[in-house]
């Protein structure tokens, strides 16, 4: 049986990974405009991937 995490600690952990991504976010600042070409180029490639493989 997997050793289960208590809540606390799951939120703490949860808490502090998402401060941290948004933190660097600050570092990497993005339009809107170069989010979507990204997001799309990445939904792009996968469609690509798939006919290949």
């Amino acid at each position: 049986m997997a050793q289960r995490t208590p809540n606390e600690v799951w939120s703490r952990q949860q808490a502090e990974f998402i401060n941290a991504l948004l933190e660097n976010a600050r570092n990497f600042p993005l339009s809107k405009e170069e989010y979507l070409r990204i997001k799309k180029g990445a939904r792009n490639m996968k469609r690509v991937l798939k006919l290949v493989f």
